[in-house]
Parts: structure tokens; C-alpha cells; sequence
């Protein structure tokens, strides 16, 4: 007699191996919810494994970039994922800022954004605000840095005509030049 049905709900389970995924995949209904899974094998999704029912919920998922697939592999189940009445079929025990949430209704921004939030989850973040007084402070200073370079370059080349061409008229026009150059710059770098 071969077995159809397992439930193996609120068995406290953890993981499960491979092989034993595969064997699931041909009952008929089978219960895992109410358990510790976290990962769920790559290849369910890879090599299309399917089940006529299967009971996911109340399990802690992790839902990083890496687990976008189970999103696909869970719709691709379609009416052989059990939903329960009360709540979703599937969610998201971690990373922190997914948790609870139902993973048929993320995208992959969501599976994917912020991924240095997990790992320097007490680290300060930046608000928009201050990014962009940050964006104004690094633009002013480059301003800064190109009114006290350039003119250093006109000179350079200021230079080369004068020692080159020996025209003493060419050297004081551009110097003229030179001049308006370099008030343009320091007024715009004040501002």
C-alpha cells in the first residue's frame, strides 16, 4: 500500500533533504506547515517540481535575492498550494524588514533591495534629507577644487605659448582671457 497522505505539521522541523522532497512531490497531499523551514532547495523550482497539495504556512522562509525563485515556484502551484483562511500560504521569517510578510506579494526589488541592511541592521541610516545637504557639501567643494585647478592649467598653458610662440601679443590677450576665466570661477565658487 503505498502512502498518499503525510502530515507532519508542528514537527519542529528545520530542513529537509533533497531526496525526501522529491519522494514528497509524488503524494498526495502533504502537510509541512507549523514547522522551523527556512530554505527551501533551489531545484523545486529548477527542475518544475510540483504537488497536487501542499501546506506551507507558518514557516520562517528566508526571503533574500537568492530565494526570489520560491515567489515563481509557489504561483506555479497554483491551486496545489493550500491558503489557509486566516492567512497567507507562505511568508517570510527573515530578513528582519520582511518578516510576516506574504512572499506572493513581494517582487524582486523587495527580495533584493537593501541588502547591507541585514548585515549592519544597527548601523545609522541616511534619510533623504541629509543625503542630498551631503550631495550640495560634496558639489560645493568640488567647485572649489576645479576654480583653483583650472586656473593653474591656463598658466601651465599660458606658459608653453608665450616660451613657444614668442608673441608677447597672443600671451596678453590670453591673459585677458585668463582673467575672466578666473573671476568667473571665484564667483561661481562662492555662491
Amino acid at each position: 500500500m503505498k502512502t498518499k497522505c503525510i502530515d507532519v505539521s508542528k514537527s519542529k522541523l528545520h530542513s529537509i533533504p533533497d531526496n525526501v522532497w522529491r519522494t514528497l512531490s509524488n503524494m498526495d497531499h502533504v502537510d509541512l506547515s507549523r514547522n522551523q523551514l527556512t530554505v527551501l532547495p533551489t531545484f523545486l523550482g529548477s527542475e518544475n517540481i510540483t504537488f497536487r497539495w501542499l501546506a506551507l504556512h507558518d514557516n520562517p522562509l528566508r526571503c533574500t535575492c537568492e530565494d526570489k525563485w520560491i515567489r515563481g515556484w509557489l504561483q506555479s502551484l497554483g491551486q496545489g498550494l493550500f491558503v489557509p483562511r486566516d492567512q497567507p500560504p507562505a511568508v517570510c521569517g527573515s530578513p528582519a524588514r520582511l518578516q510576516k510578510r506574504n512572499i506572493l506579494s513581494l517582487n524582486d526589488y523587495d527580495f533584493c533591495r537593501n541588502l547591507n541592511d541585514d548585515k549592519n541592521s544597527n548601523d545609522e541610516k541616511i534619510s533623504s534629507d541629509e543625503l542630498e545637504r551631503y550631495i550640495i557639501e560634496v558639489s560645493e567643494i568640488l567647485a572649489k577644487v576645479v576654480a583653483i585647478i583650472l586656473p593653474v592649467c591656463v598658466i601651465i598653458s599660458l606658459r608653453c605659448m608665450w616660451t613657444e610662440t614668442g608673441d608677447k601679443l597672443l600671451a596678453v590677450g590670453s591673459l585677458q582671457m585668463f582673467k575672466k576665466i578666473v573671476t568667473s570661477f571665484v564667483v561661481f565658487g562662492d555662491s
